[in-house]
Parts: structure tokens; sequence; C-alpha cells
């Protein structure tokens, strides 16, 4: 599939999002929930963009600036096309793919 490597690491972001989401819930944290099951939702859309090669708006981003208990912060993610190349671009103080460990 022409499009594979940035389906899996959107598929890896939106699962983390989803689980996230159900823990944040279980956890009284609707407001983070919320954002997270949007997230999740926004990367299921460039998901099926990407596999019925649809061209994306450029650019798409998902953008997240204030936490539930009201401190400020930056972090999102970009995904489109500049000069002709294509961009998956990440800003945040810490940036982790999470997985079971392989044994």
């Amino acid at each position: 599939m022409k499009h594979s490597a940035a389906i899996a690491q959107l598929e890896i972001h939106a699962s983390n999002c989803e689980n996230n989401a159900a823990n944040q819930e279980a956890e009284g944290q609707f407001e983070d929930a919320a954002n997270n099951r949007t997230n999740a939702a926004d990367y299921r859309q460039a998901i099926e963009a990407l596999q019925s090669d649809t061209p994306l708006p450029s650019p798409y981003s998902v953008r997240m600036q204030q936490s539930a208990d009201g401190k400020f912060y930056a972090a999102g993610l970009g995904l489109g096309i500049h000069s002709g190349d294509g961009q998956f671009l990440v800003t945040a103080d810490r940036f982790a793919i999470n997985g079971k460990p392989s044994e």
C-alpha cells in the first residue's frame, strides 16, 4: 500500500488515544478523555483518507493547549505536504511510542 508506514503510525497513535481515553474516563478525567477521543477520531479520519488515496487538506493538524487543571502547554502534530514533500510533524516536550516490549 502506498501509505502503509504513515497509516501504521497513525493507527498506533489512534489506539493510544483510545486507550488513554478509556483510562481517563475510569479515573473521572472526562475533559482529558474527550480530548483523546477527538484526537483518535482525527487520526482515524487521516487513516481513511490515506487508505482511499484521497488528498488530505494541507495542513492537517491536532493541537492541545490546556490541561484539565488549567496549566497551559502546547503539543500537537501535523500531517501535510510542503513543497511536494510529505511531512509528519510532532511538537511536544515528551514523545513516546508505547507498546509491549519484545521478548
